[in-house]
């Protein structure tokens, strides 16, 4: 059930109907979480339907992409020199 609800919304954010940028502002920690946590799963199913939660995959993969992007910005920013 819970799936559906989040392949649902994550054709919405692929489709632009929902904005990217404020999705991973609000929600994209815990949606990488649902992605690892429920991963197995997702993997099983997809060995029977192989589109069965593409969209899902899709967003979180993009969001991990950002995340690392953002993680690299950050440490070239947060370089302290000491004298």
């Amino acid at each position: 059930m819970i799936l559906s609800v989040l392949e649902h919304l994550s054709v919405g954010i692929n489709a632009k109907i929902y904005d990217f940028n404020i999705f991973i502002r609000m929600s994209g920690s815990y949606f990488l979480f649902l992605y690892k946590t429920l991963q197995p799963y997702i993997e099983h199913v997809q060995k029977e339907q192989d589109t069965a939660f593409v969209e899902f995959e899709i967003v979180c993969k993009k969001i991990e992409r950002r995340k690392d992007k953002y993680k690299r910005k950050l440490l070239r920013k947060g370089r302290i020199r000491y004298s």
